[in-house]
């Protein structure tokens, strides 16, 4: 199964994305209508008590597609069952699982992209926009200091 967490919904690639959308609807399905299928894999355990949450993801999917120019079909029936959800996966082990299969996925700032932001971090630096900056986990954070 390959259900990502919402918050990389706009930075999945095409193929994630497509994949996640082809998972979601086709577990939306077992769950709502009692099927086999994936009925046991950790991903559908996740939603099985609350296919509300997976009919939100999918609208949330649908919408970043829709960003995308593409065009998706529309969102099954919703349904409530007013259940508990239970994680699977926590964000950063998706994120670790996207970065091992080693696709397009915008996850983290690369080698060319750093050198480009770190010379404008020391431009700002020098132009006194900005006292200094951190650089945590590939990420760079300006400080202001008063």
């Amino acid at each position: 199964m390959r259900c990502w967490h919402p918050d990389l919904y706009h930075k999945l690639c095409t193929k994630h994305l497509l994949a996640c959308w082809r998972e979601s609807l086709g577990m939306h399905k077992i769950i709502t209508q009692d099927l086999k299928g994936y009925r046991n894999h950790p991903a559908t355990k996740e939603y099985e008590d609350c296919p509300e949450l997976l009919w939100h993801n999918l609208s949330l999917m649908r919408n970043e597609m829709l960003k995308r120019g593409w065009h998706p079909k529309e969102l099954p029936e919703r349904i409530e069952f007013g259940g508990q959800y239970k994680e699977w996966q926590t964000l950063e082990e998706q994120i670790d699982r996207l970065k091992e299969k080693g696709c397009e996925c915008r996850l983290t700032i690369d080698k060319l992209n750093n050198d480009v932001i770190m010379n404008l971090v020391d431009k700002m630096i020098k132009n006194k926009q900005i006292d200094c900056f951190a650089q945590i986990g590939g990420y760079i954070l300006p400080f202001i200091c008063f």
